[in-house]
This record gives structure tokens, sequence and C-alpha cells, in this order.
């Protein structure tokens, strides 16, 4: 055994998990037993070519499988590798009803028949446009109505159904601002707001469980700012990135940029801000208590343990005033963890927050994936929003404070790597 310490460095700001197990039906093959979880099986964008299944989002709370956001084309795969039963999935809440967020409705409900569900399942989507855009009971009644496209389903939206219960609809309001907030039940509170998407009615979903709190925006262009609001102190915010910066023309008007998701995630003051750190994040320990842990002591310094995987040869040490300001993120960088480096002496120091430490080790890295410092700031961005503006000036001034004391500087995509080159 290596008696040098592998020292991995995390401080992400992510939904914590619960301390209750529940009794579950079916059990997750991909998350925690305890806590509560978004499980993604899909995000792609409905392209041919894309290598994906089109946007789903599973939530599971204490290893029971509660609500379905989406159900895009290919995700019913998705549900099926998760483990989850869909006995126990009480609600469907659709963003949107292209294909690409509600193709696979029809393959779920037939699937169900042949379960042994007793509760009744709710579906629930935005209003239509009385024109090309169908309502979610319109889309329901062309799909599984007498006359419609299943008619031997028709059988489960009937009030006294013969497979042991029943499947409502409910049409969510997709047009004005005001909050949509009905459904309550045992476990599971759900609100939705219209967002702008074009000429598509669409909705953003906020899920409320056992304290916890979810909001996936779907599709959306941020028009009138009503995400940051009501996405106001979740714990874990999911968006569709779907265009680039520079995107002009019919695209800006169905999609919000990058620069106006960070603005939105910023402002939201959200826990978590997309799937992609806690997955970062899961897939680096399992990889290190699976693969190195064999030849190297593994510390990973972390805001909580609860958002740790279940793993067996890491050892955590909790900062937890690390995520309360940014007071504490200064003194933990560049004070306390230059003494705690000293006293570990590691071989690597991997921070996974952007922030270069002062700290003594054989090799220095750092992941950056804030793209906010490269945005190129105009006057008109500096009077329609000047606290983004002093949060792109703030994190060039982050990314600067001892980028050159790395020995490695890891980026997700290839003109970020070239920004970092130019900009430092």
């Amino acid at each position: 055994m290596n008696s040098k310490s592998l020292l991995l460095r995390t401080l992400f700001v992510l939904f914590s998990t619960l301390a209750l197990a529940g009794n579950a039906i079916a059990s997750s093959n991909h998350c925690g037993d305890q806590g509560v979880w978004i499980e993604i099986l899909g995000a792609g964008s409905g392209e041919l070519n894309d290598g994906q299944a089109s946007p789903s989002y599973l939530i599971w709370h204490d290893d029971v499988a509660r609500v379905l956001v989406d159900m895009g084309a290919g995700s019913q795969i998705g549900f099926e590798k998760s483990g989850a039963s869909f006995d126990t999935v009480e609600a469907i809440a659709f963003t949107q009803l292209r294909p690409d967020h509600s193709a696979d409705l029809p393959a779920y409900i037939g699937a169900a028949q042949s379960d042994t569900r007793e509760q009744r399942l709710t579906i629930m989507g935005p209003t239509g446009d009385g024109a090309t855009n169908p309502s979610t009971r319109e889309l329901i009644e062309r799909l599984f109505g007498p006359q419609g496209v299943y008619p031997y389903l028709a059988d489960a939206f009937k009030p006294r159904s013969s497979l042991g219960y029943r499947v409502r609809s409910i049409d969510v309001p997709a047009s004005g601002s005001k909050r949509w907030a009905r459904y309550q039940t045992e476990h599971v509170k759900m609100s939705a707001i219209p967002v702008h998407h074009g000429d598509i009615p669409a909705l953003a979903w906020r899920i409320e469980i056992d304290g916890q709190s979810i909001v996936i925006t779907g599709s959306f262009n941020n028009s009138k700012n009503l995400v940051a609001s009501f996405a106001q102190d979740a714990d874990a915010l999911v968006v569709s990135h779907a265009i680039p910066e520079n995107s002009r023309g019919v695209l800006r008007d169905l999609y919000a940029r990058p620069s106006q998701l960070g603005r939105i995630a910023d402002q939201a003051e959200a826990r978590i801000r997309s799937g992609g750190p806690l997955t970062i994040l899961h897939d680096f320990l399992n990889y290190l208590d699976i693969s190195v842990a064999s030849s190297y002591k593994i510390i990973a310094l972390i805001h909580s343990k609860s958002i740790a995987p279940n793993t067996k040869n890491i050892n955590y040490i909790e900062f937890e005033k690390s995520t309360s300001s940014y007071l504490y993120r200064f003194y933990y960088e560049y004070l306390y963890f230059y003494k705690l480096s000293k006293k570990l002496n590691p071989y690597l120091w991997l921070s996974l927050h952007d922030m270069t430490p002062r700290v003594k080790a054989n090799i220095r890295a750092v992941y950056c994936h804030n793209p906010a410092p490269f945005f190129k700031l105009t006057r008109k961005i500096f009077f329609l929003d000047k606290g983004f503006v002093l949060y792109n000036l703030f994190y060039k001034f982050v990314y600067r404070i001892n980028i050159h004391k790395n020995d490695f500087v890891i980026v997700q995509q290839n003109w970020i790597k070239h920004e970092f080159k130019k900009m430092f």
C-alpha cells in the first residue's frame, strides 16, 4: 500500500439525502436507498443522431420511484434499467407535449396493464393553444379514447377501470404567469408555472418531497424571467442547455442561452445547479473506490457526507460551513487547506469546484466548469443585469488566483480550454 494520500477536494452545493429509508417495492439500480434522488432516464435533443434517449427524469424517495417528469422517446429503456416499479409512480408531469417529451407515454400505459398497482395515476401537462398544440387531456383522448390510436387502453381512463386503478389527466395553465399548485398527496407536492418556448405551450415543475424541492424547467427562453423566482432555494435545479451563446433568431425564441441559465441558477440560489455535478462527484468517487484505493489512501473533503455515494475505501472529512458563504470558502481554500495539506502531505490534490486552493502537494489539479467568465460583457448587459456583470468579474478573479500553480486544469469542452489559454 502506497503511504501517500490521494486527496480529493470537493465543495459542491448539492441537495442532501435524508435519514430514514422507506419500504421500497423495487430497488434502484443507480441511486441511493435513502433520501431524494433524480435519475436521468434521457437527456437528448430528440434528434436521430444524438445517441441519447429524449428527456425524462425519475424522482426517487427512499428507494421508491414517485414521479416521472417527461417521457421522451426511448426513455422507457432507461426506466427499465433503473430498477423502478411503475406501481409506485403516482404522478407523470409533462413540461411540454411534443414527441421528444411525451412519445413513450403509450408504452408506459400499455405496460401498466399487467402490473399490480392499485393507486391512482395522475398525468399532468400544459393546456393547448386551440390550434396545432393539443392540451394534455386532448392528447390523452386522441391516444387512448374509444376513437383514439390505442382504443384498447381506453378502459384505464374510465371512472370504473377494470385494471384495478384509474388514470386521470389534468390540464395545467400554460399561459400567463400564475403559479398552479393543486397536486398534493401523502408523499408529494407539485406546482408549475408557464414558461415561454416559442409558440409551444410549456411548463416548469417544482416537486417537493419530504422537505426537499426539485425544479425541472424543460425547454424555455426565460423571456419573462420567471424561473429564477420559481426555483428560489430549490435543492436541485435541472435546466435544458440546448443552444450555444451566439445563437440567433428562432432558436433564441425557443431556448435560453448558457449565460441566461447561469444567471437563473445564481439568482435562484439553488443548491445544485444541474444533474452534472452530482454525477461527476459520484462517478469519480466510485472509480477511486474501486480502481485506485488499493494503491493509495483516498481522502475526500466534502461539505456533507449525505451527498456521497456508498464507498468502502474512502475517508471523508466534512466542512458543513463551506456552503454557507464565500467568506468560509475563501478561508478554507487559502488558509485552512494549506495547513491541512502540510499535515496530510498528499501526492495529488484535485479540486473539483473551480477554485485553486493554496496547498502543498506533489501534483495539483483543478476542475473548472463555470463558463460565465468567458462571456463577453457589453454595455447593454451592464444595464440589463448588473448582478451578472459582477458575477462574471468575480469568477474571473476566482479563476485567476493560483491558476498557474496547477499541473493540470481540467475542463468539459474544447472551447473552454482555448478560452482558458487566451485569458490566463
